[in-house]
């Protein structure tokens, strides 16, 4: 239906601060109006993320709409656990999968450089920072309650080592303290660096998940399987049988590798080898499966409410229900994206090994549950710019992984009769990319939905006991 509206009608414009709760505390995310004003549709500033209710008189023989209201809702995110939020102060960090624009002027460093998912300036009063071989990310808590805030483990030696130009390029690990957001990007008080490491413990680590794959018979169409340690044989993924399903996905998982992955020398311990792997569970759920398998604490969930698995070593596991409910390719990269950014940034590790400082009891499992919520914030950035990177509408990202649950693709609906629902990873990443791509071409960005359709068909040929192709 083609949407018409009316130069001359005011509009009233609400703007709402909604209050991030995560899934883990199974509540909902509930606009609050703050103000409401009247204004001309010419000077109605729209963006990405914003809600729109149009109320008019519909004119089927002509399929439009002559709106006679139009209510915009600027949604806004206010985080909860916003670390040190009365200072505005950032104390975080994360691996750089982008080299910083930087260079050395007669006062010191300047430039910017995407970290964490942000855009951030580095100014000659920047303290630079390095560290010595060994250095490992750490999560710690402040206070009864307090948010853990990302810092650095040194190894102890007797000095410290010096900054170098050099450790301004991807794979360096950072933290950062800075305030946000002035001009759009976080100003950097100081960022420590240094060089990205793969020790005998992670490979330990990697190790003791690390499943046995057999790979399917595609000619007579007998399924492979994924099997991890200590898990009876009826409880394995199957891997579908289908060369086409397989290859679409796995191509599509590779243009969203970051450049600096695709260049390291294939001897390199921080070389991720991923792999893309179309799965069926057997008998039930995808999520009651690998819910059973042993060890699943350390399958880090690298999309909200396992829409993939990814494993440290770079297996990624994608199961067919989450393939036949999205709709198209920008939406399948969107997950992929998180599951690579989550095993590029080592979060099963992180959050199993990095030495996490917490408190007993209740206040263990508060902070736990914080550094999740963090952790889950940061796959959603990071995957969203990778995401864009590679081309595709980051747009998509937000319906994804709501989509890939089963929920509606629609936008949600905000009036008296709908209160405002919005699911904490649609909130945040429709909030994410309305404040840092607001400029953005996005004519220039892939969204594939025929192609996806195409996809789909074959998907569903594979499985046509289980599989329905999606209509939309």
């Amino acid at each position: 239906m083609q949407r018409t509206i009316d130069s001359t009608i005011r509009l009233k414009e609400k703007t709402y601060a909604i209050v991030l709760a995560h899934r883990y505390f199974t509540l909902r995310n509930h606009a609050v109006p703050t103000s409401m004003q009247s204004m001309s549709c010419g000077n109605l500033l729209l963006t990405i993320g914003s809600h729109i209710r149009v109320d008019g008189d519909v004119k089927r023989h002509e399929g439009s709409l002559l709106a006679t209201l139009v209510v915009a809702y600027s949604v806004k995110i206010r985080q909860t656990f916003a670390p040190d939020w009365r200072k505005r102060n950032w104390e975080r960090g994360a691996l750089l999968e982008e080299n910083p624009q930087v260079r050395r002027t007669e006062k010191g460093w300047a430039g910017t450089l995407w970290l964490d998912g942000y855009p951030m300036r580095i100014m000659p009063d920047t303290k630079l920072l390095a560290a010595p071989s060994g250095t490992q990310i750490s999560y710690r808590s402040f206070g009864i309650l307090g948010a853990p805030r990302m810092g650095a483990i040194m190894p102890s030696q007797p000095h410290s080592s010096a900054f170098s130009a050099t450790l301004f390029q991807s794979n360096t690990w950072a933290t950062y303290r800075g305030v946000g957001l002035v001009d759009g990007r976080v100003l950097l008080y100081r960022i420590r660096l240094w060089p990205n490491q793969v020790d005998i413990k992670e490979n330990k680590f990697w190790t003791q998940i690390t499943p046995a794959i057999h790979a399917p018979d595609y000619r007579n169409h007998i399924p492979g399987s994924v099997k991890f340690p200590h898990t009876p044989a009826d409880k394995v993924l199957k891997i579908i049988p289908d060369q086409n399903v397989q290859d679409f996905v796995s191509q599509l998982g590779t243009s969203l590798i970051p450049e600096y992955q695709k260049a390291l020398p294939e001897t390199d311990t921080t070389k991720v080898h991923f792999r893309f792997i179309v799965v069926r569970p057997v008998g039930t759920t995808f999520n009651d499966e690998v819910s059973k398998i042993d060890g699943f604490p350390l399958l880090l969930r690298p999309s909200p409410d396992e829409a993939a698995v990814a494993l440290p070593n770079g297996l990624i596991l994608m199961p067919e229900c989450t393939l036949a409910r999205i709709t198209n390719v920008a939406q399948l990269a969107s997950i992929l994206s998180g599951s690579i950014t989550s095993v590029l940034q080592r979060h099963s590790y992180i959050i199993h090994y990095a030495h996490p400082s917490v408190f007993n009891g209740d206040a263990k499992d508060f902070s736990e549950l914080v550094l999740a919520i963090l952790i889950d914030e940061q796959t959603l950035r990071i995957g969203i710019r990778q995401m864009y990177l590679a081309g595709y509408d980051i747009r998509e990202a937000p319906f994804a992984w709501a989509v890939a649950q089963g929920k509606p693709v629609d936008n949600p609906i905000i009036d008296v009769k709908h209160p405002a629902e919005v699911p904490w990873y649609a909130a945040y990443a429709f909030n994410y990319i309305g404040q840092y791509y607001k400029d953005v071409n996005y004519r220039r960005l892939k969204r594939g939905k025929a192609e996806y359709q195409q996809f789909l068909q074959e998907l569903y040929k594979a499985d046509s006991s289980q599989m329905h192709p999606a209509s939309h």
